[in-house]
């Protein structure tokens, strides 16, 4: 399944893809560079019990570089997104609601 979201904060626009499994889901996250082209963000995955996972597949011989606290924002609310959606998705979700 393919959805798409859009993140407020200097007009991002990410598509995210998940697949479900019996105890957490997988997620790609991508960007819209500024050609209007997706590019790669992030992967990981959210388990039953709430704990997460994430990999920077394009950084891994560099350091992942943000300039401003809204860059960090906008990371932290894609992954909490994730975690909110295999919340509402996953049978038996047990992770913490705060």
């Amino acid at each position: 399944m393919i959805n798409t979201i859009e993140v407020n904060g200097n007009n991002h626009s990410f598509k995210m893809e998940w697949e479900q499994w019996q105890r957490h889901i997988d997620y790609k996250v991508y960007m819209m560079d500024c050609y209007g082209s997706w590019e790669r963000y992030i992967l990981g995955f959210v388990k039953q019990d709430g704990c997460s996972n994430w990999h920077f597949p394009d950084f891994e011989q560099c350091m992942f570089h943000c300039r401003t606290r809204e860059d960090l924002k906008i990371l932290s609310d894609l992954m909490q997104y994730c975690w909110d959606h295999c919340r509402q998705h996953l049978p038996n979700f047990q992770g913490d609601t705060y």
